[in-house]
């Protein structure tokens, strides 16, 4: 069945739920309905739903009808752009894309920036996915996880802590961002097979950034618990480890549901 087959009306009712959709490059998707009329936002649904499959993505849709729907890149193809340097033309953004090393499949090239950054955000997001949300909400805009852990980050406590490194993790690739004295040093994605892969990014990291003798507070985000071996692995070699940002949870009722910090930094704060 294709998007044009499905009547799409009905998803453009709005309610009080915010939808977070993570976007993988293999189609596939991860997505949290949030209530934003509570306290504090309590997940309320959690689940791999997949652009390439219109009717269960737009059964999804229709069922929470969100106010709220953002989307979030995953892509690995991207670059920061100091804006002194950055045009609005997509035809430049394709150009710098295309000075990063490897010949990645560019479909969709896209950008990302808020007047208040001092760099544009370029990456590339597969046709799928893109043509997909478009034909649903044609204002719609893709962020990237990279800017939206960097803009979080200046809005929420974590403010407070001016060096620190900033975590989030997907299955098999981890995206970073390090600061040093409240300023932007660095950020990254990193692919991983086993845990040792991930310890030894993020000693790298530690390394590049920081003095030698400097104690660094890693805050972890996203799809990795306290019970994995990927924690238990990081924990025995680095002091200061953090679940969340130090803002505000995301409750849940079930216990089945994944802990605040999978999804708390991805919040926007309007």
């Amino acid at each position: 069945m294709s998007i044009s087959e499905i009547n799409t009306d009905s998803v453009l009712k709005v309610t009080d739920f915010q939808a977070l959709v993570l976007l993988f490059p293999s189609g596939k998707s991860l997505t949290a309905v949030l209530d934003l009329e509570s306290k504090n936002k309590k997940l309320h649904f959690y689940k791999e739903v997949s652009p390439s499959s219109p009717s269960e993505m737009l059964s999804f849709l229709d069922k929470y009808q969100p106010e709220k729907l953002q989307l979030i890149s995953t892509s690995s193809d991207f670059t920061l752009l100091p804006m002194i340097l950055a045009k609005n033309e997509a035809e430049d953004d394709r150009q710098w894309l295309d000075q990063l090393p490897g010949k990645a499949l560019r479909e969709v090239v896209l950008s990302d920036y808020h007047p208040a950054q001092r760099f544009k955000l370029i990456f590339s997001e597969t046709a799928a996915n893109w043509n997909f949300f478009s034909q649903i909400r044609p204002d719609i805009k893709i962020r990237h996880l990279i800017n939206l852990l960097h803009r979080n980050c200046s809005e929420n406590k974590l403010v407070s802590i001016w060096s620190k490194v900033v975590c989030f993790f997907l299955e098999k690739r981890f995206f970073v961002i390090a600061y040093k004295d409240d300023e932007l040093m660095l950020a990254n994605s990193f692919d991983y097979e086993v845990p040792a892969d991930v310890l030894y990014y993020l000693l790298w990291v530690k390394n590049e950034v920081y003095s030698k003798d400097q104690e660094i507070p890693f805050y972890l985000n996203g799809l990795i618990t306290e019970e994995s071996k990927l924690f238990q692995l990081l924990k025995s070699y680095i002091r200061d480890l953090n679940f969340g940002t130090g803002g505000g949870e995301i409750k849940s009722e079930n216990e089945n549901f994944p802990p605040f910090h999978t999804f708390s930094i991805l919040v926007e704060n309007e």
